[in-house]
């Protein structure tokens, strides 16, 4: 048995995408995630592969298209470094859940990015 969230609301924000981005130096924007596992539910250590849509952000602007990255970090530091929310919420279905999420796009600094060195 573990901690599973059925039903997750999160609330808007003010602000809208292209703002959230155009407040970006650089950084990475993530349009959708799969294989999430937890290491620790009580701590919240997780890890997660960016997936369909990953692309490098510069100034503001997408750069290019990036692979082959994994997100390792905890979910109360990512819930704390939460800098904005999006005003427009997406339906997002995830193929393990059978009831979908509304959530806005979500502003978050520090987020740790690992890469595998070849």
């Amino acid at each position: 048995m573990s901690p599973t969230p059925w039903n997750a609301f999160v609330s808007s924000g003010d602000s809208r995408i292209k703002e959230m981005m155009e407040e970006i130096k650089e950084g990475i924007y993530v349009t959708n995630v799969w294989y999430t596992r937890f290491q620790n539910y009580v701590t919240g250590d997780f890890s997660t592969i960016p997936r369909d849509g990953t692309f490098l952000l510069k100034d503001g602007e997408i750069e290019c298209p990036i692979k082959e990255i994994r997100i390792s970090d905890n979910m109360r530091k990512i819930l704390l470094n939460i800098a904005s929310l999006s005003h427009k919420k997406e339906q997002i279905y995830w193929w393990e859940v059978d009831v979908p999420v509304f959530a806005p796009h979500a502003l978050i600094k520090g987020v740790k990015i690992t890469k595998p060195f070849a």
